[in-house]
């Protein structure tokens, strides 16, 4: 989204200059506590410092998270950005900032102060900013997130009756639930095909799975790993269906269902976090209870055996990216917060 964020800007005429903040290089380290993490956020402070300076910039665009250690690294950081007097927009990609707040009063007082100290507050959707809001952000401005237009050598390409996962292979991200859609529907429509494309969290986890599946029996079943932008739009072109089984509490707006529905692809996902915000149950794709994997496997089933709804829920999905998630959409609304003049 960083890409995204400063092509947008600077199609609308702003020199951006972008300060990397990126504490963890693979997936397990995400969340962890690790001694090199304090030195690069030492000299991420120094950065800060420099790159807030009014001489270098209009305005900051900070992107302010609520895991435990970047949450202390940003209450440091949005000191520096108040004692360099700098105009600030905090950048909010996830929910669970009431929460967090509710920890203890240090909490609070914490949460209050990284909050106040940004001039607007973005947020990626309306659920997120009663959130943000009860924190105790102001300014607040829902721009929702962004992916870049179907290739058009693949968008018109012909669906084959592919159903997929995109996301990293942690619990959270549900792919076990993923598994038993496939354990239960494979036999049921032999003409599908499942394809699970991700991150692994550990060494061997795709080795691991692939065994798995073999044992199980898993038909027609492709354990990809990690994939690119080409292998993510040629295989969103050939989908029918995207299963989102994520049970994070927090989820905000996952990037993976922004791009199905670019392509058209309804979203069958758990009802967590932001993604009400996305998808609209009956309309655009179905949202079941979180967990509820019997729930997950029902509303799989029913969009594979239903065309006219299948086609239906595309055209709401390719809709609603076209009205909220578009890139010029996208540029357009971070112009105005940003104060950017073409």
């Amino acid at each position: 989204m960083t890409q995204r964020l400063v092509d947008a800007l600077e199609s609308h005429g702003a020199q951006v200059a972008v300060v990397g903040r990126e504490f963890s290089s693979s997936v397990s380290q995400v969340g962890r506590f690790e001694l090199r993490k304090v030195g690069a956020a030492i000299r991420l402070v120094a950065k800060v410092w420099k790159a807030g300076a009014p001489s270098r910039a209009d305005a900051v665009v900070f992107f302010a998270t609520n895991r435990s250690f970047s949450f202390m690294v940003d209450v440091v950081l949005a000191a520096v950005l108040r004692a360099r007097r700098a105009d600030v927009v905090n950048y909010l990609h996830t929910n669970g900032w009431a929460a967090l707040a509710a920890r203890s009063p240090l909490h609070r007082r914490a949460v209050r102060f990284l909050l106040g100290a940004a001039r607007r507050t973005v947020v990626l959707g309306e659920s997120l900013a009663d959130d943000a809001r009860s924190a105790g952000a102001g300014g607040i401005e829902v721009i929702a997130n962004s992916a870049p237009m179907p290739d058009p050598t693949k968008s018109e390409a012909q669906p084959r009756a592919q159903v997929i996962f995109l996301g990293n292979l942690i619990p959270d991200k549900g792919f076990d639930d993923y598994l038993q859609v496939v354990r239960e529907l494979g036999p049921e429509f032999t003409d599908v095909e499942f394809s699970l494309g991700g991150a692994p969290s550990y060494d061997g986890q795709l080795e691991e799975l692939r065994a798995r599946a073999s044992q199980e029996g898993l038909r027609g079943l492709s354990i990809l790993g990690p994939i690119d932008a080409e292998q993510r739009d040629l295989l969103l072109s050939q989908s029918r269906v995207m299963v989102f089984p994520s049970t994070y509490a927090f989820e905000a707006q996952p990037l993976a269902i922004v791009e199905a529905m670019s392509y058209g692809v309804p979203v069958v996902a758990y009802d967590v976090g932001g993604i009400r915000d996305l998808i609209v149950d009956g309309e655009n794709g179905r949202l079941v209870r979180a967990g509820d994997a019997a729930a997950l496997v029902a509303a799989v089933r029913t969009l594979l055996a239903d065309a006219e709804q299948q086609t239906a829920f595309g055209e709401a999905a390719k809709n609603s990216f076209a009205a909220a998630h578009s890139p010029a959409v996208f540029g357009r609304a971070w112009a105005e917060v940003a104060g950017v003049r073409a």
